[in-house]
C-alpha cells in the first residue's frame, strides 16, 4: 500500500465518521500546558480519546466512556509533553477521527 493510498484510506475513515455526526476539536489553539478537547458524538456512543505522537504512538489517554449529552468537555494537562505536534483521536465502534494538537511554551 502506499502513502497516497494510506491517505486516501484514512480520509474515508474520518468522512464517514463526521458524516455519523463524530467531531473533535482542542481549544484554545495552540495550547502551552492546559486546554480543552471537545468531543462530539451521537448520544449513547462509546468512545475513547487518546493523544499520539507522529508515529501513532498513544502518549496521553485521556478519556473512555459513553457520551449522554451529545458533547463531552474534556480538561487536560499536557505540561508533561514535550513542544510539537500532536493528535487527539476519538475512536468510537468502527469510527475513528482526529484533530492536531498543537504544543507550544
Amino acid at each position: 500500500m502506499t502513502s497516497s493510498q494510506v491517505d486516501v484510506v484514512l480520509s474515508t475513515v474520518e468522512d464517514e465518521a463526521i458524516a455519523a455526526g463524530y467531531a473533535i476539536h482542542v481549544e484554545p489553539q495552540p495550547v502551552n500546558a492546559r486546554g480543552d478537547v471537545v468531543v462530539v458524538a451521537p448520544q449513547g456512543s462509546r468512545v475513547s480519546v487518546e493523544v499520539v505522537d507522529l508515529s501513532g504512538r498513544v502518549v496521553q489517554f485521556l478519556w473512555e466512556g459513553i457520551v449522554t449529552s451529545g458533547q463531552v468537555r474534556l480538561s487536560s494537562d499536557w505540561s508533561s509533553l514535550a513542544a510539537g505536534v500532536y493528535r487527539c483521536v476519538v475512536r468510537s465502534g468502527n469510527y475513528r477521527l482526529s484533530t492536531p494538537l498543537v504544543i507550544v511554551r
